[in-house]
């Protein structure tokens, strides 16, 4: 995947680990949108609560502090080269999810196998202390895409693409949705036809909505989502492991 655009917020930067709690949030008066959405080039989750400062504290986030929308999406689609970490974005939640914002995400999901592993083990994690989880990513110039469903400790359903391992298929059977997205198309190539399934963002964000929430249209929410003016933002170092606490 190609490495975005790199902020450096903080200089000679120490891992402090895990934060114990989450600060007050500042109470400041709530102007003309101040939500927005996202979707594309990036990862999510999808965690199903109503208390986004336990998400963060459950994902072992650094120095958790509160920001305006915008601000906070613009750092989550970045990563500190200097400090060789990720920012991450944790939203109020909407209709019952809290949203979780990183190219740490779909970093992991892609990685080496011992790393996916890994990154998967954890949604695990958090669908057990949650009760359902649900990841979703997707960044066109690689042309990677995934969607994936977490409950109890279990995977559910799990699908992806890249051009190394090709399209996988894990878990449950295809819902009527994913049937008609994953629907092979033909291409022609030197005078042979072959038949291809290709995902693309569009279809990783209808199955957000399928699942969840679609991230796009966070404005359609918006009497919900302006109650809480501010998200969560965080920093998790470049490599960490994603180890759910259990506060």
């Amino acid at each position: 995947m190609a490495r975005p655009k790199s902020i450096s917020l903080v200089k000679d930067r120490i891992d402090p680990g895990p934060a114990p709690f989450i600060p007050p949030r500042p109470d400041i008066p709530i102007t003309e949108r101040e939500y927005f959405g996202w979707g594309y080039k990036t990862g999510w989750l999808a965690v199903k609560t109503n208390d986004m400062n336990a998400v963060a504290l459950a994902l072992g986030l650094r120095e958790p502090g509160w920001a305006p929308w915008k601000e906070a999406i613009e750092l989550a689609y970045s990563y500190d080269a200097d400090f060789r970490s990720w920012h991450w974005m944790v939203t109020p939640p909407i209709q019952g999810w809290v949203l979780v914002m990183s190219l740490a995400l779909i970093d992991r999901h892609f990685d080496r196998q011992d790393v996916r592993e890994e990154f998967h083990a954890s949604l695990s994690q958090l669908s057990e202390k949650f009760g359902e989880v649900q990841f979703f990513g997707t960044y066109r110039v690689s042309g990677i895409d995934a969607w994936g469903r977490w409950m109890n400790g279990h995977c559910l359903r799990l699908v992806s693409f890249d051009a190394h391992r090709g399209l996988e298929q894990h878990g449950n059977a295809q819902s009527s949705t994913e049937a008609e997205l994953l629907i092979p198309e033909i291409h022609t190539c030197n005078g042979e036809e072959y038949e291809f399934v290709y995902l693309g963002e569009d279809k990783v964000v209808a199955m957000a909505a399928e699942w969840s929430l679609d991230p796009t249209q966070l404005d359609a929410h918006s009497a919900e989502t302006k109650k809480v003016s501010l998200v969560l933002t965080g920093w998790l170092p470049l490599d960490a492991k994603i180890s759910v606490t259990h506060n």
